[in-house]
């Protein structure tokens, strides 16, 4: 079995992000881990994404799981993304993940559900350990429930909606929903964009 890599990848919004980062990359330096770790900071989405030649080798390529860390998270679009690129997803046991996306296809597990770093290093093992096939038969699960939140799924549900309630595009308000994040949280607002 090849030795496995942890990839980092992700973005520093601030600085306590950057001292994490560093203390990260010290930490590794220390328990001689620097050829099992990388750490991709800030890298596009065009480098994240799965790639569609051969030769262009994309952080998704090489994935076999996905870690996704954040409690009480309100989706967990990562989540989709490991799923609909075949890459087993290791989520928190909360919240979006928990409840929106679910990890089970028809009666087909689609991935892993953690609370606790015993429960991450678990789910890990398992996945790093078990046959090619049960891992390859997760990942096609994986990959047809990420279908349920493609931009496909999303454009033929509300065109069914907006048909069955037409009223609702022309007689409310227009309101948006936007967020942003501070601290690990995220806060969300509801602005009223009329002038009524």
């Amino acid at each position: 079995m090849p030795r496995p890599k942890l990839q980092f990848v992700g973005s520093c919004q601030n600085k306590q992000d950057e001292e994490r980062l560093q203390k990260l990359k010290e930490r590794c330096r220390e328990l001689n881990l620097d050829n099992f770790v990388e750490f991709r900071r800030d890298a596009t989405y065009r480098e994240y994404q799965r790639s569609s030649e051969r030769g262009n080798k994309k952080v998704l390529d090489s994935a076999v799981a996905g870690l996704h860390s954040m409690i009480d998270e309100h989706f967990g679009i990562s989540v989709v993304e490991y799923m609909a690129s075949g890459v087993i997803p290791i989520a928190h046991n909360s919240a979006g993940p928990k409840m929106d996306i679910g990890l089970n296809e028809g009666g087909r597990q689609t991935g892993f559900l953690a609370s606790n770093k015993e429960e991450y290093a678990e789910a890990i093992l398992m996945v790093i350990k078990m046959p090619e096939a049960e891992r390859l038969a997760i990942a096609a699960a994986a990959r047809k429930h990420a279908q349920r939140c493609s931009e496909q799924k999303f454009f033929e549900d509300f065109q069914g909606c907006s048909s069955a309630y037409p009223m609702i595009l022309y007689s409310y308000p227009m309101i948006t929903f936007s967020m942003h994040a501070e601290h690990g949280k995220e806060n969300y607002y509801l602005e009223n964009n009329t002038d009524f």
